[in-house]
């Protein structure tokens, strides 16, 4: 146990040379009068009350009360004593006594129930100095100290006699509540695994056998449950433990939350989250368990207390120091917490012991969790975005229009101030496309606009020429298929002429299929098709409908929305046009039969005329008052999808995707959040703001960022509203809490009482607004409670929204915005490196492949190339010295014309690949070298 805190700043109690010098026979001094010195009380640590300090000076932890509450026993590296030794004292601090021999190195003590005698462990049988340390060329490892066994003494240490000896690391001993049975950790069985055995040392019991480090067990108040912490490795990294292990070493990274029966049944994993997770302690109601964990640190080196339910549920964070809290135990009635700390200590690097008075009674922040949120507020905010005259809010729309006109209308309502006299902030996109023209004829035969019509993505363009057919487009090493070779392997030559292929996959509705069961692969995407078809030199591109199964329907996908051409004309045809142009030869081309055959020659005319508009960003203010006060900004896009189009999960079906979660649910939070924030003392001004054209590529957000009302003016920090409407099993996503120094802190503060299980991303990068103020280096939270089946299709209406998780998260960002708005200092930004989930490669995919490290800048889906706004810190594309405001033209052989091209080109490469990236720097031509890095999943 001990040694697990030379994980926190070097705080380890190992850390001493031994002395030789006998016990001494009086109580030991302390530096301060023996009367419990008040302690420090952090900001969020509420369920501590009239903390006092115990201890001072040295190392000291490790602290367990008696069962009547009167005395605790701890560990301490004490003047004479330089080796960890057992000390007893009241539970005021006072008369300080050591208890153990005062020769070797002691751990993990524990007063039996009845107060008849104590328990711990110790190398002095054997070895009467302190052990050499650890080799730390290994990295970071505790020692399992064979010289170890476990003692029983009486209470003031006499007559101390070895319960079941047995060679090798014996430790971490404690007793039932019931005074019955005795936990350790022990390596007898040739594993690290948790035993037991009655109080005089029989009746020996292995409760876990998995392979890997099982320790630091304790029982529930009633004796009936375990709970322990645990790292059950595999691959690579089993093998790294058991060497490790053979030295008697192991290696503390990750330690997993363990809960099981007395009797070593029902073993369940309650915690994993990739954190060293120590010290886990029930409270007397059997329900909860208190820890200590470094989930917060991204360094790893501080460690604060945790409470979570026996479920692996309602997780909440305890205390707050920026240094190291640890070893937490309840007394036996609960009502005081005793724990190991560094905080107000004489010295740097100091660990006392401290004990609190532990409340549940909720401080009326916490009690009142609503804080006035208003449900009935916020779904008729929802009902107002989503109703038929809002049409989607479509980019270019009249119902966005009217969207952006409702929003004013709000802001104004509250008594939001308008920056620079107006509440529109308005820059110009494209905001629409149509075909002017669209000619089909094929050996003669022709087709109407009901049996085909261009994608959306296709260029204008007149092509005659042959057509090849190419089965179903795909071309995948993975999967082992390639559409584009024929029956004989040979490859198939489509340079300048017009390919055709299937829509979809084959075998798309088996669960056996060769390829991803009835999920589709990515090599199925309509785009990605096309991009497969001209990299392999085709003029154009026809893309038919199978024959319908299922819910299939053979219906054409809807020319609308705004995006980047592919470079040549694709169009889309029905399987009544197939079975009009060829008849009963399309069953044959169904069973894989005919790739490479000439299915004819084809004039093709397509014509298509895009627009551009102005649209506009809504921004309102909370003045504070202050002169040159910083901005808090807090945002919600109010676009949406309109009637779909190529952005709609259902691409082929034209009607109001209304929105209601995406992002009618961020409006309305941010509406109520404004609302009442209003009549509250605020230090710097909150701006407001309705982002437009998000779903086109952010790029309301990030005309807002560069040329917004607010260029010239630093921000302190961002909080984004994006999809907050359908909250599941009580999970919120919080993105962006590594980009600011204090951000996890004010997020856990935030969640309070609420009972939220949090998903906390420390990248500020991710598809929403808060994005491009990552990349101005502004400080971002973005919250979010995930993606779902209604997603981005006509089914994401009000009545699917949870209306009690909505008010929970807007809660949350109401205490979250509050503290922002109130802090004396802004949080320092803080630059990632590599921490994003599911490295974006900077092409928008997430977890897998290999990983370019590129973040595009969004703006003219038109422009050609793909214009980045920099690289992830030690990415491959920082290595390569990609910059600001270059365009990529080309990545190896594959040209790029638009973002999507370049998410193709990546993926035809491997991780540790090297690739040539062509690329535009201020107009002229460049070449870079990059060797791709691996996505992270």
């Amino acid at each position: 146990m001990k040694i697990l805190i030379s994980a926190a700043l070097f705080l380890g109690l190992t850390a001493f040379s031994c002395s030789t010098n006998p016990p001494s026979p009086e109580p030991i001094k302390e530096k301060s009068p023996p009367n419990a010195a008040k302690a420090t009380i952090l900001n969020g640590e509420w369920r501590l009350q009239n903390l006092r300090k115990l201890t001072s000076g040295g190392e000291n932890a490790e602290a367990y009360f008696s069962a009547d509450g009167q005395e605790i026993i701890f560990q301490a590296t004490r003047e004479g004593f330089q080796c960890d030794q057992i000390f007893r004292m009241e539970a005021d601090g006072s008369n300080q006594r050591l208890v153990s021999t005062g020769l070797g190195r002691t751990t993990c003590s524990f007063i039996l129930p009845d107060n008849s005698g104590i328990i711990y462990s110790s190398s002095h049988a054997t070895q009467k100095t302190c052990p050499p340390k650890p080799d730390h060329s290994k990295g970071y490892v505790w020692p399992l100290l064979a010289d170890f066994e476990i003692y029983k003494a009486g209470p003031n240490g006499e007559n101390p006699e070895v319960l079941a000896p047995h060679p090798g690391y014996d430790a971490e001993a404690v007793v039932s509540p019931q005074g019955d049975r005795i936990l350790f950790t022990s390596l007898r069985s040739g594993d690290v695994d948790i035993w037991s055995m009655n109080i005089d040392g029989s009746d020996l019991k292995q409760l876990t056998t998995e392979e890997g480090y099982d320790g630091g067990a304790f029982f529930s108040r009633d004796g009936s449950k375990i709970v322990y912490r645990a790292n059950h490795p595999t691959g690579e990294d089993l093998e790294d433990y058991r060497k490790l292990r053979d030295q008697n070493l192991v290696r503390p990274g990750v330690m997993n939350l363990m809960v099981m029966n007395a009797d070593g049944t029902d073993k369940r994993e309650i915690l994993a989250n990739g954190s060293a997770n120590f010290a886990p302690y029930f409270h007397p109601d059997g329900q909860r368990i208190i820890f200590s964990s470094n989930m917060d640190d991204p360094g790893g080196r501080n460690f604060d207390l945790y409470l979570i339910n026996v479920d692996g549920s309602g997780l909440e964070r305890v205390t707050y120091s920026p240094l190291f809290d640890s070893f937490p135990m309840f007394s036996y009635d609960g009502s005081k917490l005793i724990f190991a700390s560094n905080r107000d200590g004489e010295e740097d690097g100091e660990t006392n012991v401290f004990v609190a008075d532990w409340t549940d009674v909720a401080p009326d922040f916490v009690e009142s969790k609503t804080a006035g949120i208003s449900a009935e507020r916020l779904m008729s905010d929802v009902q107002s975005l989503t109703t038929e005259e809002m049409a989607g809010r479509g980019l270019g729309t009249p119902g966005l229009e009217k969207a952006g006109q409702w929003l004013e209308a709000q802001f104004k309502e509250i008594g939001l101030a308008p920056l620079g006299g107006s509440y529109r902030d308005p820059f110009e996109v494209a905001v629409s496309s149509k075909v002017k023209t669209a000619a089909f004829e094929l050996d003669k035969k022709t087709l109407g606009p009901k049996a085909f019509r261009p994608l959306p993505f296709s260029s204008s363009g007149e092509v005659e020429g042959d057509v090849v057919w190419v089965g179903w487009g795909i071309q995948s090493n993975e999967y082992d298929h390639d559409d584009y070779k024929d029956r004989d392997e040979k490859p198939i030559d489509v340079s300048g002429k017009v390919v055709m292929m299937f829509r979809y996959e084959p075998e798309r509705d088996d669960e056996k299929s060769r390829f991803e069961g009835k999920n589709p692969v990515r090599e199925s995407d309509l785009r990605y098709k096309a991009i497969q078809a001209r990299h392999q030199g085709a003029a154009a591109v026809i893309i038919a409908n199978p024959r319908p199964r299922g819910q299939e329907t053979d219906t054409l996908i809807q020319f609308s929305g705004v995006t980047s051409e592919l470079g040549i004309p694709v169009v889309h045809l029905t399987w009544q046009a197939m079975i009009d142009l060829y008849g009963n030869k399309v069953s044959e081309l169904e069973r894989y039969r005919g790739n490479g055959r000439d299915m004819g020659k084809v004039k093709l005319k397509v014509q298509i005329e895009r627009q551009r508009g102005e649209v506009a960003n809504i921004v309102g203010m909370l003045p504070s008052g202050n002169d040159n006060a910083e901005v808090l900004v807090v945002g919600a896009h109010y676009d949406h999808l309109g009637m779909g189009g190529e952005g709609s999960m259902r691409p082929g079906v034209q009607a109001v995707h209304p929105g209601a979660d995406d992002n009618a649910s961020g409006v309305a939070t941010m509406l109520e959040l404004a609302r009442l924030l209003k009549d509250q003392p605020r230090q710097r001004d909150i701006v407001f703001i309705g982002f437009s054209a998000e779903e086109s590529g952010l790029l309301g957000s990030s005309h807002f960022v560069g040329a917004g009302p607010l260029k010239d003016r630093k921000i302190a920090a961002m909080v984004n509203l994006d999809m907050v409407g359908r909250l599941r099993e009580k999970t919120l996503h919080v993105m962006g809490v590594g980009t600011g120094m204090t951000l996890r802190e004010t997020v856990r503060r935030a969640s309070a009482g609420l009972g939220l299980n949090l998903m906390l991303d420390p990248s500020g990068f991710g598809p929403s607004d808060h994005m491009s103020f990552t990349l101005a280096n502004v400080p971002v939270l973005a919250f979010f409670t995930g993606v779902h089946d209604a997603y981005h299709t006509p089914d994401d209406t009000p009545e699917t929204l949870n209306t009690e998780g909505m008010v929970d998260v807007a809660t949350m960002a109401l205490r979250a915005v509050h503290e922002l708005a109130n802090q004396t200092e802004a949080p320092t930004y803080v630059a990632l490196k590599n921490t994003a989930q599911g490295d974006r490669g900077g092409d928008g995919s997430r977890g897998y492949g290999p990983s370019f490290g590129s973040i595009p800048s969004f703006g003219d889906p038109n422009q050609p190339g793909v214009k980045v706004s920099g690289a992830r810190p030690g990415s491959a594309a920082d290595k390569a010295g990609l910059k600001k405001d270059d365009i990529i033209v080309k990545f190896g052989e594959f040209d790029v014309t638009s973002l999507q091209d370049f998410a193709f080109a990546l993926r035809q490469h491997k991780a540790g690949q090297e690739v040539v990236v062509k690329v535009l720097r201020d107009g002229k031509p460049l070449e870079l070298n990059a060797v791709l890095g691996e996505a992270k999943k």
